[in-house]
């Protein structure tokens, strides 16, 4: 469950650098679910585990065409591969700080980012990739704050199980999600 709400993360992300071209949402962070409509099951798992699933994801997503980037998670989550800007490919590398809401979403904040020698700033790279990408309703873009929100609440997981994340600690390899299963 870890890795897949790191996958939505990242494909949220890459699918937001890579293939979209939508206005700017609002960020309209849900309230928390109701748990007394669901029963929960708590999931705990290692780095790699999560990074190697994330991977996997993306690789099934990319509808068998080759991958333009790829997901590290090690101190940071770090996004590296290329975008198409200006006519060309750029590197990039992004560097993200996931952080728990008190809803169970994760912000993604930008700790660092890399566009080939460019120095721009990342309020202009994330307007940019907000106006020139797709980005799907679960992810939004708040560039004064320099984060993306991964809304991990409103992903349905097939039969209406949902995910909320709990706990993602970095320094302790250690990512913990509960997993929400309609009763």
């Amino acid at each position: 469950m870890l890795l897949l709400a790191l996958n939505v993360l990242s494909i949220s992300t890459l699918f937001v650098l890579l293939f979209t071209n939508s206005s700017e949402p609002e960020l309209e962070l849900d309230e928390p679910i109701s748990m007394d409509r669901y029963a929960e099951i708590s999931l705990e798992s290692d780095l790699e585990a999560v990074e190697r699933i994330i991977n996997q994801f993306l690789e099934k997503e990319s509808n068998n065409q080759p991958l333009q980037y790829q997901v590290i998670v090690n101190d940071k989550v770090r996004v590296v591969g290329k975008i198409v800007a200006f006519g060309k490919d750029i590197n990039m590398t992004m560097d993200l700080i996931p952080i728990v809401t008190e809803e169970g979403n994760v912000q993604l904040k930008v700790d660092d980012l890399t566009l080939g020698s460019f120095s721009l700033p990342v309020s202009f790279v994330l307007n940019y990739v907000n106006s020139q990408y797709a980005i799907p309703n679960e992810v939004v873009i708040d560039k004064e704050e320099e984060s993306i929100y991964v809304l991990l609440t409103e992903l349905e997981v097939g039969s209406g199980y949902k995910i909320k994340a709990n706990d993602i600690n970095l320094e302790e390899e250690r990512v913990e999600v509960t997993l929400l299963i309609p009763q």
